[in-house]
């Protein structure tokens, strides 16, 4: 099993892990944290206002069971 390092790009909702991607760059990891990180979303009714913390770890992973853009 050959492992590669990528970065993962970890986003939460209020806490909770909300999606993950990883990237062959720090530049593109660090691109897409700048521009969800501390956006916020009005889920529900009445509307409550969320807010997404992202952050990029460097990890390794197995290629052949996770994409690596």
């Amino acid at each position: 099993m050959k492992l590669v390092s990528c970065f993962l790009l970890a986003c939460y909702l209020n806490g909770v892990p909300n999606g993950s991607t990883h990237f062959k760059s720090v530049q593109t990891c660090a691109y897409f944290k700048n521009y969800l990180h501390k956006q916020t979303v009005n889920i529900g009714q009445p509307p409550e206002a969320k807010m997404y913390e992202c952050y990029c770890k460097l990890v390794n992973v197995n290629p052949e069971k996770v994409r690596v853009h």
